[in-house]
């Protein structure tokens, strides 16, 4: 990754973002697809760990191979 692309800070990447989105789908659509996302509730980590407690790598894949989860 270039140095310059590594210092920037989250602030910046976001107005980059906006502007990149709103240059490409006008503010209306940047709007909708920001509004898309959700950033959750809980602890994911604590969640996760949790339901894969007791559950082996290879069991976990096989799931998500599966279907299952």
């Amino acid at each position: 990754m270039p140095k310059q692309q590594a210092e920037l800070n989250n602030v910046v990447i976001r107005r980059m973002g906006w502007e990149i989105l709103v240059k490409n789908f006008g503010i209306v659509n940047a709007t909708r697809f920001l509004l898309q996302y959700d950033s959750g509730m809980g602890d994911y980590v604590k969640i996760k760990r949790q339901i894969f407690k007791n559950k082996a790598i290879k069991q976990i894949q096989r799931e998500i191979k599966e279907g299952k989860i």
